[in-house]
């Protein structure tokens, strides 16, 4: 490319976040975690979003917030709003999460002449759960905005660079990968492992109750786990012990009981950031079941607790977990169990892989380097 626009911000930078959720979730908590480095290296700060129970704690940690939302997959009256607000208080840059939000914020920012436009859509759309024929749609679309409209797009790690790349068609050149990373010495300071208080052998999950998150799939390799432990007392029985909330927790249940597992399936609803570390310290193994994932934020959350971690093999949780999880062939149940019952008569390779776990952690995602590799994106672009 002959002439590309190059812009080297020296000083601080005034950043709008846009968002089509209120809500805790994997993607508002990376955003939170954005606005509190951003707010500390000096930057300034808005969030863009619906009402909603993150919306305290943007302003918590400095960030600005402004209760809206897109209506509409391309909403004019959402964009018009937003193309004053970028004009007004002369935005330097706008970086969109997820596909709606992300689409209307490239366009308002081309139209309002912000200088930067970023959009990270966290899941590659390839790997939604919807209609075939929605997704070709939902391709389209992101194809056409962001390779005329964004300066940059982001990817959580190689492996979905890749899919931006090939499954849809995103110019490389504007990919950057930067990985999620957490407070690591959060997940070891707090909470106290339970593990030798009990003898019964507890496998968890964390994750909204939503299709694409593989509850089912754990939900029948358990029930095939269990197998060996019919003709025992259930007292004895391992249980499962599923955090989080959605719209699928009926159905759930429903198919727990259809399982024969309903009375060792424990449904712990949602679990407050300030409850995360006790759920994963009761956990003998953490199951990571997704069928679709952008970056799996709650599977560096489970490792920092020095759990050992069974996750499907999708390219990205490989990427993620590396020698420290185990793994097995993504959506496949008896697959799932042959793995669970492997780690349930091998303890000293479940704290193995727990210490690995932590370790990988410590060494590869810290928030220090998440924040960082941002600053460096925004103020050098």
């Amino acid at each position: 490319m002959l002439f590309e626009k190059v812009i080297v911000i020296i000083g601080s930078v005034k950043i709008v976040y846009v968002l089509n959720s209120g809500k805790t979730g994997g993607m508002e908590q990376h955003t939170l975690d954005l606005v509190t480095g951003m707010v500390n290296r000096g930057h300034e700060v808005w969030v863009l979003c619906p009402e909603g129970e993150m919306t305290r704690k943007y302003e918590s940690v400095g960030g600005l917030v402004i209760i809206d939302r897109a209506k509409f997959d391309i909403d004019p009256f959402y964009i018009r709003r937003l193309v004053n607000f970028l004009r007004n208080h002369r935005i330097d840059l706008i970086h969109g999460h997820e596909l709606k939000a992300g689409i209307n914020a490239l366009i308002a920012g081309k139209i309002a002449g912000t200088p930067l436009k970023i959009i990270h859509v966290h899941t590659p759309i390839s790997q939604w759960q919807i209609s075939p024929l929605k997704k070709e749609i939902d391709l389209l679309v992101n194809r056409f905005f962001v390779n005329r409209f964004a300066d940059r797009v982001i990817a959580l790690s190689e492996s979905i660079r890749e899919a931006r790349v090939l499954e849809e068609r995103i110019v490389p050149d504007k990919i950057v990968v930067i990985p999620n990373g957490i407070d690591v010495s959060r997940y070891q300071t707090a909470g106290s492992d339970h593990l030798a208080e009990r003898t019964t052998f507890v496998v968890g999950y964390l994750a909204r109750l939503t299709e694409e998150k593989g509850h089912k799939v754990l939900l029948e390799g358990f029930a095939e786990f269990l197998k060996n432990w019919r003709e025992r007392p259930i007292n004895e029985w391992p249980r499962l012990v599923l955090g989080g909330d959605g719209p699928l927790k009926e159905s759930l249940k429903e198919y727990a009981r259809e399982q024969g597992v309903f009375r060792s399936v424990t449904f712990a609803g949602f679990v407050p950031d300030a409850e995360k570390v006790n759920f994963m310290k009761q956990l003998d193994v953490f199951v990571f079941p997704s069928l679709a994932e952008g970056f799996g934020l709650v599977l560096l959350e489970a490792m920092a607790c020095s759990r050992c971690c069974l996750v499907s093999d999708l390219p990205v949780l490989k990427e993620v977990g590396g020698g420290a999880v185990r793994t097995f062939k993504t959506g496949d149940p008896k697959d799932l169990s042959a793995q669970l019952q492997q780690l349930y008569r091998d303890e000293g390779l479940r704290r193995e892989l727990g210490h690995k776990a932590y370790q990988r952690v410590a060494d590869e995602f810290t928030l220090e380097k998440f924040w960082e590799g941002y600053d460096k994106l925004y103020r050098n672009l």
